[in-house]
């Protein structure tokens, strides 16, 4: 009587236990999307082939319209041909034997079977009965026969509580006929936490997991039984669909344009350019920038970019000079501040308006106002302003737009220049040779009208009298107004440096719109040193902007597996 006292209050203080422990452990199987139990059903056919069954208890902790089943079909022989196992006869159903709607695609080397109505949701727990039929998927060695199958495959990325895999054998054997093996984990794990049993009666051996399996962890089942009992029925080579044949046939054309027919078409078009500009007329003496079809000049960045086909640091840095030469603000040099520092120049406004500027002038006038201090701008801190940068990207597009306005360009320079050099960058990694040289020559090739042709003979004149060193063309530069007029142009043109020497030795006064606030005398070096500067900054701004994957088994060795997961 008093053993059973005992008892009963041990009982009865244990209740609380288990139902403080069994309710945690339901709160914790609640929150997490995984699968019940997973049994998987291989029977071997006489004729080669398989039938697999799946039944898959999921859990799902919410609203889910069903799951997806992915199941590889290519393996690779010894040779690294790739093969192909035939899936056929699919079927879901319930457990009361109702179908459950499906979809089946491939995809990169997977059967996806996708389960579930669009138009539904389910939750809890839910069982499907999948079915297929392989061929293909036996092994056939020396002495023996074999079914080595991923029954459950390692892309299943929530865990598993149970599994059991049954193959049925096609004919009775002995259990010393049978060769029986399992292995759990990870891709590539001999970890064998399963067990197995054979049943000659039903001709059924039987493997049964011995711990849950984690994310990405399978169970892999192999059993050989002798030959001669199944027919030999090998994967085939894998061949090609229509759409695989036509993506072939695509990929071959655009090779074929890619290495041959589009660098034959951009050496024509440089040809095609050499040709135009040998029509352009070129002298030596030359002093004058050329106008435009009403008798205007052109700035220096529209004439370097006539010349060149690219707008860059130097036509920025030309405009710069020149809007100084016009009165709308004064270059003021800022000598260096201790050891470190370095020269800078200031721009001091002297207009509050851009009345009378080009487009791309007026432009740069509010952009440079617009960062401003009480109208003045330091160009070391103008070099550091990104949004500046950006703007500078557009001062280039209004420059090439400009010029095809004025019926100089039939395409956009700038828009050519790009393109081409995009394709030469993509030759590079594709290590296309043949068009990495003929987008580097087509880069410049943004077709001129008649009249640019005319316009670009008399820019190339203008440069080739600007680093001159005939002597007969001295007389032309002796005097301030003509060197301080083509500066601006020899700046744009990247030859200032020549330009300035040639005025070294004349003394020329300070001009009215550049001045040193050291007091330094004027030199012509300082010309240089401003140039220099100014592009720096330019190109800094530029560049700123622009910056910006039976025994020797393991798991996930065999055929099938694959995982999945919910939708």
């Amino acid at each position: 009587m008093k053993t059973f006292k005992i008892f009963l209050y041990s009982v009865i203080l244990s209740i609380p236990l288990f139902i403080f422990y069994t309710s945690g452990v339901f709160a914790l199987d609640t929150s997490i999307e995984k699968i019940n139990s997973y049994n998987v059903d291989i029977r071997i056919n006489t004729d080669g082939t398989i039938n697999v069954s799946e039944d898959i208890e999921y859990f799902f902790p919410d609203d889910r319209h069903g799951i997806f089943r992915k199941i590889p079909y290519r393996l690779n022989d010894e040779a690294g041909k790739t093969l192909a196992m035939k899936l056929s006869n699919y079927s879901v159903t319930d457990p009361q034997g109702r179908s459950i709607k499906y979809r089946v695609s491939k995809e990169n080397g997977d059967i996806v079977l996708k389960i579930g109505d669009p138009n539904k949701t389910v939750t809890g727990n839910i069982t499907y009965h999948v079915e297929y039929k392989v061929s293909g998927a036996l092994g056939y060695f020396a002495e023996y026969d074999e079914i080595y199958w991923d029954a459950i495959g390692t892309d299943w990325e929530i865990p598993i509580e149970r599994s059991s895999v049954q193959v049925i054998l096609p004919n009775n054997f002995t259990e010393d006929e049978i060769q029986n093996s399992c292995y759990t984990g990870a891709y590539g794990s001999q970890e064998t936490a399963c067990t197995f049993r054979y049943d000659q009666i039903t001709k059924t051996v039987s493997y049964t997991l011995t711990k849950p399996l984690g994310p990405g962890e399978g169970f892999t089942v192999a059993t050989g039984f002798p030959k001669g009992n199944v027919t030999i029925l090998m994967p085939e080579e894998e061949k090609p669909g229509v759409g695989q044949i036509l993506l072939w046939i695509f990929l071959g054309l655009a090779a074929i344009a890619w290495y041959l027919v589009l660098p034959i078409i951009f050496i024509a078009r440089y040809i095609s350019y050499r040709k135009e500009n040998q029509n352009a007329r070129v002298v030596a003496a030359w002093f004058d920038p050329p106008k435009d079809k009403n008798n205007k000049f052109l700035s220096p960045a529209e004439t370097s970019v006539l010349l060149d086909k690219t707008v860059d640091h130097k036509d920025i840095t030309a405009t710069i000079i020149q809007m100084a030469q016009k009165g709308y603000w004064k270059i003021v040099s800022k000598p260096k501040s201790g050891i470190f520092g370095k020269d800078d120049y200031e721009l001091h406004f002297l207009k509050d308006s851009a009345e009378g500027l080009s487009n791309f002038e007026e432009y740069l006038f509010i952009n440079i106002h617009s960062k401003s201090n009480n109208n003045v701008v330091s160009i070391n801190e103008l070099s550091k302003n990104r949004a500046f940068g950006t703007s500078l990207l557009t001062f280039q597009e209004k420059v090439t737009q400009g010029l095809i306005m004025k019926g100089l360009f039939k395409e956009n320079p700038q828009k050519t220049h790009t393109l081409f050099m995009v394709l030469f960058g993509l030759a590079f990694p594709t290590l296309n040779i043949f068009m990495i040289i003929a987008a580097y020559l087509a880069s410049q090739t943004a077709k001129r009208t008649q009249l640019g042709i005319e316009k670009y003979g008399e820019a190339k004149s203008l440069k080739k009298f600007l680093v001159s060193q005939d002597e007969k063309l001295d007389f032309q530069a002796q005097n301030q107004m003509f060197f301080e007029k083509l500066l601006p142009y020899a700046t744009a043109f990247g030859v200032e440096d020549v330009w300035i020497k040639r005025f070294s030795d004349i003394k020329i006064q300070q001009p009215e719109w550049y001045e040193s606030s050291s007091g330094q005398a004027f030199s012509f070096s300082s010309f240089s040193a401003l140039s220099h500067s100014f592009s720096q900054a330019a190109s800094s701004s530029i560049s700123t902007t622009r910056s910006g994957s039976s025994g020797g088994g393991f798991s996930g060795g065999g055929g099938g597996g694959g995982g999945g997961g919910s939708w």
